[in-house]
């Protein structure tokens, strides 16, 4: 009982420590929520609209003409740049002035009457792979659509009834239905894919910051439950780590219920599913914070290697690189990401729907995470209390003795 009142008494001096230290306070309340912010902000209504691209029309017919329109009808382009040689077109695109350049070639509009091959050419920018993938999407859509329009028309010239002329000028095509994100929009896939990089950023950053303070005896204005001799106890040290566990699940799960109820999220089976997975993800990524501060000599240190081991955590989760995809070295380090494991919970057993027990082995990751990262660094940190008191003891010693 004495121990499970020094944890809850722990946490409670946590907590009541965070007002008093301003450092804290932002990463508790400010950095994540201003982040979130500017991120929902930035990305608007999810949908890459009017990317600006460049046209070379060398045939000047009715036909491209035509095509030019579609082309400048569809809402991802906005033609900016008519030009009137390939080579200026190229060099827009070089530059960095359009996403795009497309060339509709001479003797366009004689291949397309004459049922010839007739192709047009586009260059992307493939540096910029969203806008590329879009862009070429869209492109290609344009081309389909504008020949089954154009031979249907020359069908129903030469007498065809209308109806017999689309079926007569339909091909194989194919049905893509995506699920989770059917409208495949940017919003929905980043938003809730970058806020537990927020979380787990964030609660690694203020575990090393909490255990500073917990772990520096020379703060006699404070009366921290749990002291022995100077040194903090395990259960001090879990109840600082638990308070922000608490925290960071709290804020993490409140932030994607805004998401859900404002339409960014969409989930199948309701939101409730989620909470057990925010609680695991803070767990471990205090745990993290906690093990990657322990190991290192000084708290510079110890947040400059949480930074650099979890910032890029959202390209390691393998939702912009297929795990399945990445070599040895990347796939380990991506497994030791929480977000990796949480990612994984929502996208399946949330956006795409999964039964929940179907995707109980990411839970079960992060828990192992969570026992592994914490029981390592409580390890450490105990041992730096204690030597860390030991020496303050034997200073006082030393000037009682002097």
């Amino acid at each position: 009982m004495h121990g499970l009142h020094v944890l809850l008494s722990s946490v409670r001096a946590e907590m009541q420590s965070w007002t008093q230290r301003p450092p804290m306070f932002w990463l508790l309340f400010g950095a994540p929520l201003i982040v979130f912010a500017l991120l929902w902000t930035l990305f608007g209504t999810g949908d890459m609209r009017n990317l600006p691209v460049a046209l070379c029309d060398l045939d000047r017919s009715i036909t491209s003409h035509r095509l030019a329109r579609w082309i400048e009808g569809c809402p991802s382009m906005s033609v900016t740049h008519m030009v009137n040689t390939p080579e200026n077109g190229e060099r827009l695109l070089r530059e960095g002035r359009v996403y795009a350049f497309i060339l509709i070639p001479k003797n366009f509009e004689r291949d397309v009457l004459r049922k010839r091959p007739a192709h047009f050419t586009a260059w992307l920018d493939g540096q910029n792979m969203a806008a590329a993938g879009l862009l070429k999407r869209d492109i290609s859509d344009v081309g389909a659509a504008f020949w089954k329009r154009q031979d249907s028309e020359m069908r129903g010239n030469s007498g065809i009834p209308r109806e017999s002329a689309l079926i007569q000028s339909s091909t194989v095509t194919l049905d893509l239905r995506p699920i989770g994100n059917p409208t495949t929009n940017y919003r929905f896939f980043l938003l809730p894919g970058l806020l537990p990089a927020i979380i787990q950023l964030a609660s690694g950053i203020a575990s090393a910051c909490s255990l500073e303070n917990l772990l520096n005896p020379l703060r006699a204005n404070r009366v921290w439950p749990g002291r022995e001799n100077g040194a903090p106890g395990t259960a001090a040290i879990l109840g600082s780590q638990l308070a922000l566990t608490l925290w960071y699940a709290a804020l993490g799960a409140g932030l994607s219920a805004l998401l859900f109820l404002n339409g960014d999220l969409l989930l199948h089976g309701g939101f409730i599913r989620l909470l057990p997975a925010w609680l695991l993800m803070a767990a471990a990524s205090v745990a993290l914070g906690h093990l990657l501060y322990a190991i290192r000599p000084s708290l510079t240190d110890g947040l400059s290697l949480i930074s650099v081991y979890s910032s890029p955590a959202f390209a390691f989760a393998g939702l912009t690189f297929p795990l399945q995809a990445m070599p040895f070295l990347g796939r380990y380090w991506a497994m030791s990401l929480p977000i990796t494991h949480y990612l994984d919970f929502q996208v399946h057993a949330g956006q795409l729907g999964a039964t929940f027990f179907s995707q109980f082995p990411a839970l079960a990751a992060m828990a192992l995470l969570t026992l592994v990262f914490g029981g390592l660094g409580l390890a450490l940190t105990v041992r730096r209390g204690t030597l860390l008191a030991a020496k303050l003891r034997a200073i006082r010693q030393e000037g009682a003795t002097a």
